[in-house]
């Protein structure tokens, strides 16, 4: 069951929560209804229903229908996955690989910066990156590479010239570059062109 509840959005997982604990609201009542109808189940089921229903339900949703997923994988991956990841603790071990730090999104980047501006704008935005808690940090990769985790060997910086309204950062994600502009004159004149972007 929190399986199933971790998979829900914040909303839907408040709802079928208080429905679990029977303290499911009168102003609730129409939303939790609306979930049974998104998860194909047609009945109200009464306060001592409620667990057996969701069991039912997170069974269907977690395990039946990606089996046959998972079946057809396995026909033609099974091998390599054992060989890549004999147990859970390896998958973890790779998840949390991929969850970005202040370190490991500093390792990605790649720069040459060929004068003061440049090495200065640079300077800056890795002051910027060090200075950011993980859910801005996952913001942050997921403008530059397209994915709040980390899925690229590296970010190239390149530096532009632009000022005024036309002077952020540019991102283009299929490669992953970021273009950065090098008329940056201070650290917080970088933050607060960032923050509005």
């Amino acid at each position: 069951m929190s399986s199933f509840l971790s998979y829900m959005n914040d909303t839907d997982r408040e709802i079928v929560t208080a429905a679990l604990k029977g303290n499911l609201q009168d102003d609730e009542k129409d939303d939790f209804i609306d979930i049974l109808d998104r998860f194909d189940h047609n009945n109200i089921p009464s306060p001592d229903e409620v667990k057996h229903v969701f069991s039912q339900i997170a069974h269907k949703e977690l395990i039946q229908k990606t089996k046959y997923a998972l079946a057809g994988m396995a026909e033609s991956s099974r091998d390599n996955l054992v060989l890549l990841f004999p147990d859970t603790a390896a998958i973890k071990v790779l998840y949390e690989a991929r969850n970005p730090t202040v370190k490991s999104v500093l390792k990605l980047l790649q720069a040459q910066p060929t004068n003061k501006a440049e090495s200065d704008s640079y300077k800056y935005f890795k002051q910027y990156i060090k200075s950011q808690e993980d859910s801005n940090l996952r913001k942050l990769l997921q403008y530059i590479t397209g994915s709040n985790v980390i899925c690229v060997e590296r970010i190239a910086v390149m530096f532009t010239y632009s000022e005024g309204l036309l002077r952020h950062p540019v991102a283009h994600t299929c490669g992953p570059t970021l273009e950065l502009p090098a008329t940056y004159n201070s650290y917080p004149d970088l933050r607060e062109n960032l923050i509005a972007y």
